[in-house]
């Protein structure tokens, strides 16, 4: 078993438990071999706002309004689902902005 470390900010941190001002940090356990898809629907049964704001377990992809950065680089939302969590990665979540 390895641990993760999860930021998640501003709206999208409404309703997590130990949500600062505009962020919250999770820090979570997962299991060898576990993709981040798995990682992401084990965090929307453990966390439902999860699954409201930023995973659609259903559909099995993230909301068209998030955006993520994994090992310190903005992910692909759809290829990098199926990459291999390791002990120690971090994880972003923000929202897209749009406008002028």
């Amino acid at each position: 078993m390895g641990w993760v470390n999860i930021k998640i900010y501003t709206w999208l941190s409404e309703g997590f438990p130990g949500r600062t001002l505009t962020s919250v940090a999770l820090r979570e356990p997962f299991k060898e071999g576990e993709s981040l898809r798995d990682l992401f629907n084990h965090l929307s049964l453990t966390y439902p706002r999860f699954g409201e704001v930023i995973f659609d377990r259903q559909a099995q992809h993230l909301y068209p309004h998030v955006n993520y950065i994994y090992r310190g680089k903005a992910a692909d939302p759809w290829k990098d689902l199926e990459r291999k969590v390791e002990d120690g990665d971090e994880i972003a979540f923000i929202p897209i902005y749009a406008g002028g």
